[in-house]
């Protein structure tokens, strides 16, 4: 597990995070309990690449509970369809879509 706290990015990351940070706020959903997803963000340098950074730990479920994904709403004051999502996993994807968010699956 420690080797998911020093993960570091494929060297497109940066650029397209700052392309992104152009754009409407983006955020970081995980599974991963905070002290993880920022020893993970710190180490790979992208910190400050997200406004938001959810844990699910803080709603005591994982995605893809729907409690999960209702985190995005409350933490962007906006509508499902108001917020795409992208997944890596295909479960994550399947829930969010599930939930109601348009949904983009990728890698």
């Amino acid at each position: 597990m420690s080797v998911y706290l020093q993960l570091k990015p494929w060297p497109d990351v940066a650029a397209v995070i700052q392309i992104l940070r152009t754009r409407p706020s983006i955020g970081l959903l995980t599974n991963w309990t905070p002290e993880m997803m920022e020893a993970c963000l710190k180490g790979s340098g992208l910190e400050a690449a997200f406004r938001y950074q959810l844990s699910t730990d803080r709603v005591e479920a994982f995605k893809p509970d729907p409690v999960t994904y209702r985190m995005g709403l409350e933490a962007f004051h906006l509508q499902k369809d108001e917020i795409a999502f992208r997944g890596i996993r295909r479960l994550d994807a399947v829930g969010a879509k599930a939930f109601g968010y348009p949904t983009v699956l990728g890698q």
